[in-house]
């Protein structure tokens, strides 16, 4: 049975110009209505299997009326038994906050608060398309202080107009915030995102993303001062101080299952794959009719599984363990695995640590580029093997691949 749940909340008062995520901007009229298919779903998989994680995303979760969150909640709590040390995680977006939020998160058991900033900058929080500003950030951090001794920020590399100066006040001021935990992701350019429809119509010269290079800078500084304030770096794009690292998170890395509910969620457990609707008329015909709202369900092959373990891995910091890889892969693949390795060694972008490959601080600013490399080694070798490596669904967006999908790392 599933050790953790994902429940989202799709409901945004406005969308963000970059946003690829499953969002329903200013249609608030249909928060009821999915409310009670969300709750319909929750108590359809009903099980007394401990759950140690929960995280409620979104979407802006924090526009989830409190009324109907303590509903949503009663209906979680009958149907699930959480273990005592559960960390439940919402999303929440600084510019929606308010003391009734904070009063309802805290009557239903909520422990963990993860804080969408991106920017320090109002000029360039408006480019994106966000809606609040730093003082609302500063607004929020007072309401949750008293409140929430786990709080998190996102912060993102790669903004218009973004400066190595600028960066690093941005860190120095965060890190004097009551936070534990600090999430850095890279500006992914998705498609049919309006930052990327603008950025090509050439319209507005001040949307173009800083150059890779900078990026990599800016992350390689990143990593190396907050390790000298006490901010672990724990996975790639996740820094945290000791014993506030993200337990839904690792969940997630180390493949563990878990239930999703809600418009375009995804559950796993250790063998199938599914996704729900992400229509909003689909999901709530699936429910009305007592079926399970699933859009796509995978079946992973032998291949999906080991790059997976492969990818996941080498984003945390204990790195992969390269000999239960071999055990499962060709003879062909461990030499093709251990040559490259071995270059990745030689080249100071990884070190081996009882038998587990480990990037260092070079090798994870390329950490998506070094596992496109290592799963390929085994796709090679797999006759019909499908696609694994989609940049695409990659975290964030490192990548420097060529046209036949080769990658620049060596």
């Amino acid at each position: 049975m599933p050790t953790s749940l994902y429940i989202h909340w799709p409901f945004c008062p406005y969308r963000c110009s970059f946003c690829p995520f499953v969002a329903l901007a200013g249609q608030d009229q249909f928060m009821q209505p999915y409310h009670d298919a969300l709750c319909t779903e929750i108590a359809s998989k009903s099980t007394q299997e401990k759950i140690e994680s929960i995280f409620i995303g979104g979407g802006t979760p924090s526009t989830y009326p409190p009324k109907l969150l303590l509903d949503m909640f009663g209906i979680l709590n009958m149907s699930y038994q959480k273990s005592p040390e559960c960390e439940i995680t919402i999303e929440v977006n600084p510019g929606t906050l308010t003391a009734e939020h904070v009063s309802a998160w805290k009557q239903v058991g909520i422990n963990r608060i993860s804080l969408g900033v991106q920017s320090l900058s109002d000029t360039t929080l408006l480019l994106l398309n966000r809606h609040h500003t730093r003082a609302d950030v500063e607004r929020a951090l007072e309401l949750l202080a008293g409140s929430f001794s786990s709080v998190s920020i996102d912060l993102m590399i790669g903004l218009p107009g973004s400066t190595m100066q600028q960066w690093k006040e941005t860190l120095r001021t965060v890190v004097t915030w009551p936070i534990q935990h600090l999430s850095i992701y890279f500006l992914t350019l998705h498609n049919k995102t309006p930052f990327v429809y603008q950025l090509k119509s050439g319209v507005d010269k001040a949307l173009r993303p800083t150059s890779q290079g900078m990026n990599i800078s800016m992350y390689r500084w990143a990593a190396d001062f907050l390790a000298t304030v006490g901010f672990e770096r724990y996975e790639v794009s996740n820094f945290a101080k000791k014993g506030y690292q993200s337990s839904h998170n690792k969940a997630y890395w180390d493949r563990k299952r878990y239930y999703g509910f809600g418009l375009g969620a995804c559950s796993f457990d250790g063998q199938v794959r599914t996704r729900n609707h992400a229509n909003l008329s689909c999901y709530f015909d699936a429910i009305t009719s007592g079926k399970e709202p699933i859009e796509f369900s995978e079946q992973l092959t032998l291949l999906q599984h080991v790059s997976e373990r492969i990818m996941l891995s080498l984003r945390q910091a204990h790195g992969v363990d390269l000999q239960s890889i071999f055990v499962e892969v060709s003879p062909q693949s461990v030499l093709m695995l251990t040559d490259l390795a071995t270059q990745l060694c030689r080249s100071g972008l990884a070190l081996m640590q009882d038998e587990r490959l480990v990037l260092t601080s070079r090798g994870y600013a390329l950490e998506h580029e070094i596992s496109v490399r290592l799963v390929q080694c085994i796709a090679k070798c797999t006759k019909n093997c499908t696609s694994i490596c989609r940049s695409e669904n990659a975290t964030n967006d490192q990548s420097d691949l060529g046209q036949n999908g080769e990658c620049h790392v060596l």
